[in-house]
């Protein structure tokens, strides 16, 4: 699933073109960012309706990547694994974190995204007044 070929968009009737039978998907935002990665033991096209009707992935996700597979479970751990090791630990911004894995980052100092609705960005600069 690396690179950028094989996205979809998302528009009107795209959804109605996805298989029904076990896989992986990936959402991405406009530019391909990944921000979540799925899976689906019985069918795709399900497990990515629910995932869009997430409010943190409705308003960014722009295309799909799709990928049957008969061990969905499996394959999303390899993908999971393969997104890491490229961003320094961290998942995609709206996948879920295990508490336990949460509260294991910050001990170690490991990168943990927050939830949805909080600042995601850098720490802002403190402002300085100039008389």
């Amino acid at each position: 699933m690396a690179g950028s070929a094989g996205w979809v968009s998302i528009v009107p009737g795209a959804l109605e073109e996805l298989p029904e039978r076990p896989g992986v998907f990936v959402v991405g935002s406009l530019v391909r960012n990944v921000l979540f990665v799925g899976s689906a033991s019985e069918g795709i096209r399900a497990a990515v309706r629910a995932a869009l009707d997430r409010p943190d992935l409705r308003g960014q996700a722009r295309c799909l990547k799709i990928e049957p597979s008969d061990d969905p479970a499996q394959r999303l751990a390899e993908i999971l694994t393969a997104y890491r090791e490229a961003h320094d630990g961290a998942l995609p911004p709206a996948q879920p974190v295990a508490e336990e894995e949460r509260s294991r980052a910050l001990r170690v100092g490991g990168v943990v995204r927050p939830g949805p609705g909080r600042y995601a960005g850098p720490t802002p600069l403190p402002i300085r007044t100039v008389a």
